[in-house]
């Protein structure tokens, strides 16, 4: 809940008229809709978001509007949400590269930085953000380890005070996301399902659980991609292929 209300808060609700729709909660014109599957792929990777890029480049005008409530069905156990993040990111890439040039606005410089910035370089340095969070675990705990073997010492990565910073940001990245959640935290005081406990340990979870969708299935998608352009096949099986989806690529 906590993930899906910062992509979109961050994403979504800026004031400019081209944002990508959500696969779970998007309404067309039916017209429209059909209009813009004549042009798209018909795959089923990332078609919300092709959907759009295919309406914001015909010059029509998609819209968030958080006056909106919806439902919709989330995975159940770690392993479907992680082979279906690892469908998102195969499908992220895809359609970014698919659409590098058609999806250029020049007079929408928040859009320009979405698909630009947010979603093409920040993929590209994928693999650096791998190494990073890596060379951040190796790193905290030889400082934790340093304590009883100096040994451990040597495997610091990362300077001290940088380090302190960044778990610090993470720390409060969590409770941020939290207390300003609109779901959640009327909840805190109504549910009582859910006591404080619970929510200090769900700030805590928060930052590893995106490091692990950026670790494990963002990885997998990436590496997928990567295998489906040199090869034309995927390494790893996600979650359309295991379900045995028919779809195009």
């Amino acid at each position: 809940m906590l993930e899906y209300e910062d992509s979109m808060s961050l994403g979504r609700i800026v004031p400019h008229n081209h944002v990508f729709a959500s696969g779970a909660s998007a309404f067309y014109k039916r017209d429209v809709l059909e209009e813009m599957l004549k042009q798209t792929s018909l795959s089923m990777y990332a078609e919300d978001m092709e959907i759009s890029i295919q309406m914001i480049s015909s010059k029509l005008r998609t819209y968030f509007d958080w006056r909106a409530t919806t439902r919709t069905l989330i995975p159940s156990t770690l392993k479907k949400l992680t082979l279906q993040r690892m469908s998102w990111s195969f499908g992220q890439l895809k359609v970014t590269t698919s659409y590098f040039k058609k999806a250029f606005i020049k007079d929408d410089p928040f859009f320009i930085y979405n698909f630009y910035v947010y979603n093409f370089i920040i993929m590209l340095m994928h693999p650096l953000r791998v190494i990073s969070i890596i060379a951040y675990f190796i790193s905290l705990g030889a400082i934790l380890l340093g304590y009883f073997n100096p040994y451990y010492l040597s495997y610091k990565f990362i300077p001290t005070f940088t380090l302190l910073f960044m778990t610090i940001f993470f720390v409060l990245w969590s409770v941020e996301s939290l207390f300003w959640s609109s779901n959640i935290h009327p909840k805190i005081g109504e549910d009582k399902k859910w006591n404080l406990t619970k929510y200090i340990a769900a700030v805590g979870a928060y930052a590893f659980y995106r490091f692990y969708l950026i670790l494990i299935p963002n990885t997998l998608g990436y590496l997928n991609f990567i295998s489906f352009k040199l090869f034309k096949r995927m390494i790893f099986k996600d979650a359309y292929q295991i379900n045995k989806y028919i779809f195009r690529f």
